[in-house]
């Protein structure tokens, strides 16, 4: 994105009072990144792309019906 990231655009919309829902589709595997889209943001789910295939219409179900998904393995996810 050209003139900001992902993580300040969630931002932006919460500061804006957005209730929308936010799902992260990344290249990074990080942790740290993860966590940050969780606690700082707000996100609901966390999609790694090389798993996109498998796990963002499973994250996109899973976020709708009110749980989260973030595990970037793609193992497991939260109600």
């Amino acid at each position: 994105m050209p003139e900001m990231d992902g993580i300040e655009a969630a931002k932006r919309l919460r500061d804006l009072g957005s209730s929308t829902k936010i799902i992260f589709l990344t290249a990074a595997a990080d942790p740290e990144v993860l966590l940050d889209s969780w606690q700082n943001v707000g996100a609901q789910g966390y999609v790694i792309k090389v798993r996109m295939r498998s796990d963002l219409v499973l994250a996109i179900r899973k976020v709708l019906e009110g749980g989260t998904f973030f595990l970037p393995n793609g193992n497991s996810s939260s109600d």
